[in-house]
């Protein structure tokens, strides 16, 4: 279930925009949406009760439970049931190769069977990819884990049934698990929030470039953050054409350069990753294409011409 897809709809080509702004972001920034650390014990879940909704964090805080994932080559390792909530995902490279991790959420009343056969026509026929979204949502992806390494982000599972996919080995089999309780409640301390509706991000205009960022999707569509730098003098248009297939990454001299941040999440998603950014202008960017538009039959105009991009300053 690769996300490298390649797709022309309308004026604009939309060469795998997701995939493309994934590799930028690992590219620009292996570490800026991950921190490497020891492999975490798995947490195992107490038993299932009624679900309840997440709640800020009390005085004293409890502990957020950790979620561990060891990759290897054979595929990956996870509890069956882990815990609901507010979690930390530990993931582990075991295999002899780098790996890209994806993360999504199950879509009510679909099963395994429909996500391994979805799976398998998505790897013979790229252009079937966006039918994923009939069946799954967006968690998270974590691009270009090294033998040996552990990554580590936050994300809000709440409850329900949850898939792992390897995009860089696609004969690997799919992993499920679920979470039948809500365990995590405690918010992780937070530096900056970012919430992402159709088509804005909300943030302050001055966020600061260390510590753990909450993304928030707020809208009705998929969306990622990349981060870049800002220049003035390049136009939305201009902007685009670095997150193309045809371009490719963006050169040392390029006018903007891509830093890390956010790969797609789909709506109703909550994610925390660690950002490192040296003071300066930067800027938000959402190059995904429109696929409410494109299930339409419209053109899919991608979301920064919809005027999904925000300035921002990181201070001293």
């Amino acid at each position: 279930m690769k996300h490298r897809i390649s797709l022309k709809h309308g004026t604009w080509p939309l060469p795998a925009l997701a995939a493309i702004a994934v590799l930028l972001l690992a590219a620009a920034c292996s570490g800026s949406g991950a921190k490497e650390q020891a492999v975490a014990p798995a947490t195992q879940a107490p038993p299932a009760t009624e679900a309840a909704p997440p709640t800020s964090a009390p005085a004293e805080k409890a502990e957020i439970p950790v979620v561990t994932i060891e990759a290897t080559d054979d595929g990956f390792k996870v509890p069956e049931v882990v815990p609901g909530g507010i979690v930390q995902v530990d993931i582990t490279n075991s295999g002899g190769a780098p790996i890209a991790v994806g993360l999504l959420r199950m879509k009510e009343g679909h099963t395994q069977q429909e996500l391994i056969d979805f799976k398998a026509v998505a790897d013979a026929n790229p252009d079937a990819f966006f039918g994923v979204f009939e069946l799954a949502g967006f968690i998270h992806t974590v691009q270009d884990i090294a033998p040996g390494a552990t990554t580590t982000f936050y994300t809000d599972l709440r409850t329900g049934e949850f898939i792992l996919n390897d995009d860089t080995h696609p004969e690997r089999d799919l992993a499920f698990f679920k979470a039948e309780e809500i365990v995590g409640t405690t918010v992780p301390e937070t530096a900056a929030t970012i919430d992402m509706v159709d088509f804005a991000y909300n943030t302050p205009d001055t966020m600061p470039g260390k510590g753990l960022w909450e993304f928030i999707n707020s809208g009705n569509q998929w969306h990622l953050a990349a981060v870049t730098t800002y220049n003035p003098d390049v136009t939305p248009e201009q902007l685009l054409a670095f997150f193309s297939e045809e371009s490719g990454p963006p050169p040392a001299d390029a006018p903007v350069q891509a830093i890390g941040g956010l790969p797609p999440i789909s709506p109703g998603e909550r994610v925390w990753i660690e950002m490192d950014l040296t003071p300066g202008e930067y800027q938000l960017v959402c190059p995904l294409p429109d696929v409410v538009a494109m299930a339409e039959g419209d053109d899919p105009l991608p979301h920064l011409l919809h005027g999904m991009v925000r300035r921002f300053t990181v201070e001293d």
